[in-house]
């Protein structure tokens, strides 16, 4: 249930003093009185706690331990020196927490730098960013060969279609989740709002003893004290008297994004993997930097069966060239 402070239950609002603080508690305890609903305990304890608001906010020092501290601070065993510090611990660490978050982004976004320039010895292959059927890469050459020409052969890391799930992103088998129904219920709690979480509903209407007359048996009523009119208390037609609302709601499955289906652990439900493949280009002579050029054809199709794309190219003129990757593979020597 949703937590409400001592101000808005009696309904005082800015400065306030003695007086004006007792006149809200009788408005706010009118309805709430257990004389008139004997036997009750929901009653009984919306009085109780309006009662310790009363006491809270009619003492100074109690009044500026709750503003500080909260309802925690009406526990008898409640020490104000210790929560002080207790918080003060709590604000460290939080600090320190961030600080490691901080930290740990730097040292995320160092490594994205790194791979950028990784990028570079091992271009990977990126569509076009206007939406035009085509793979845009950058591949690092040296001066002689901007200036000679000729080919340069460089592994270029592509999307290719995934074979155990062809493509699709998943397998022909239900969602261990959802069990193939595409979608998972919950239930969830919320304060009723028309009773506000209490399960009664106050109401003003004729008194029931006296039917509105303010008189029984030739004497003044008791219950309405004569006046013919009386608050009744009924159960919250809404939350049959519970003070919460069970909702039930259905989401689509996470773990299969609500196909009913198991998703693909090769290619984690995307349909293609990355595989590095090695790319033969033929580099005309007197390239510039940052020069791109287009091979017609030469682009990667996902799917064998559709047409290749244009592959665009911007070489990046380096004082060095990368260095190419060697097989490593040791000299077998004979023994005779």
């Amino acid at each position: 249930m949703v937590e409400r402070d001592f101000y808005s239950e009696l309904g005082v609002v800015g400065e306030f003093d003695d007086v004006s603080l007792r006149r809200s508690f009788k408005r706010a305890t009118a309805d709430w009185n257990p004389e008139k609903f004997p036997g009750n305990s929901q009653v009984k304890k919306r009085f109780e706690r309006l009662r310790t608001a009363y006491d809270t906010l009619r003492d100074p020092k109690k009044r500026a331990l709750y503003d500080e501290f909260g309802e925690v601070s009406l526990k008898p065993s409640f020490d104000p020196e210790w929560e002080r510090e207790r918080r003060a611990r709590a604000k460290e660490r939080e600090e320190a927490r961030k600080a490691r978050e901080a930290e740990r982004r730097e040292r995320e976004q160092a490594a994205v730098k790194r791979r950028a320039k990784a990028a570079l010895v091992s271009p990977t292959a990126v569509p076009l960013e206007d939406g035009r059927p085509g793979w845009a890469i950058r591949v690092a050459i040296g001066p002689r060969a901007a200036r000679s020409g000729g080919y340069e052969t460089v592994r270029v890391t592509r999307p290719e279609k995934c074979r155990p799930c062809d493509g699709s992103g998943r397998k022909p088998i239900n969602c261990p989740r959802c069990k193939g129904e595409k979608k998972l219920g919950g239930v969830r709690l919320e304060t009723c709002e028309p009773c506000h979480g209490v399960g009664l509903v106050a109401e003003h209407g004729d008194c029931k003893h006296c039917h509105g007359t303010g008189v029984r048996q030739r004497r003044r009523c008791k219950f309405c004290g004569g006046f013919g009119r009386a608050v009744q208390r009924f159960t919250c037609a809404s939350c049959k008297g519970r003070g919460f609302l069970v909702i039930h709601y259905e989401v689509d499955c996470p773990d299969c994004s609500g196909t009913g289906l198991k998703p693909c652990m090769r290619c984690d439900g995307q349909g293609t993997v990355p595989v590095e493949r090695p790319l033969r280009l033929n580099v005309p002579a007197g390239v510039d930097q940052n020069a791109e050029y287009r091979y017609a054809g030469a682009g990667f199709a996902v799917n064998p069966e559709d047409p290749q794309p244009d592959l665009f190219v911007r070489f990046v003129l380096v004082e060095r060239a990368p260095p190419r990757k060697r097989s490593r593979r040791r000299r077998r020597r004979y023994w005779y």
